[in-house]
């Protein structure tokens, strides 16, 4: 009985050092593809990719497949079909159907926006401020906006605090500012 339990325990040690070593062939793989070196490996042995891979088996050791037939590639490759592309008077109809159809939805895209509600006159024309320039990924801080009947100082204090980033620029802070303004106050 003890003879028979020193030859599980050697069958189990061989097993564990089959899988030490396809461990250790599966790190040296995995740090030449990337041509980085492993450095807690002890011993680093140059290993030629091809040859790993005829030694390790596809399936494990005791393992037989159901179905012995495995895939394998053709030996043959057929050259590729081309077949031209003809434009047809049925193709080109449809096109210019397909413009016509464009302009039409585009049109009533601009009639429902209102983009000719204003006339002629362009959106930065509608600047009380000229010149302002704002910052690309600039947010307006919410808060609450100033109709004349709380205390003015209190007001000006909490704006000056939430655009303090901003000092530097009159033109954006005056902007902002009359933004802010509701009822008699934006008057």
């Amino acid at each position: 009985m003890d003879e028979q339990s020193n030859d599980q325990v050697q069958a189990v040690r061989q097993d564990v050092e089959g899988l030490k070593d396809q461990l250790t062939k599966i790190l040296e793989l995995l740090s030449t593809g990337r041509g980085k070196s492993v450095v807690w490996i002890s011993s680093q042995v140059e290993v030629d990719l091809n040859h790993v891979l005829e030694d390790m088996t596809a399936y494990p050791q005791g393992f037989t497949p159901q179905r012995s037939s495995s895939p394998r590639m053709a030996d043959h490759v057929s050259d590729p079909i081309s077949t031209p592309i003809t434009n047809s008077g049925k193709k080109i109809s449809e096109e210019q159907g397909s413009k016509k159809r464009l302009e039409f939805l585009e049109e009533r895209l601009c009639a429902i926006e209102g983009a000719d509600m204003y006339g002629s006159i362009n959106a930065t024309q509608l600047c009380l401020i000229s010149d302002v320039v704002i910052p690309p990924k600039f947010k307006t801080p919410d808060f609450e906006k100033y109709n004349g009947t709380t205390c003015t100082k209190i007001h000006l204090v909490m704006y000056c605090r939430k655009l303090s980033a901003y000092t530097h620029d009159d033109k954006l802070l005056i902007h902002c500012f009359l933004d802010n303004l509701v009822g008699h106050a934006s008057r």
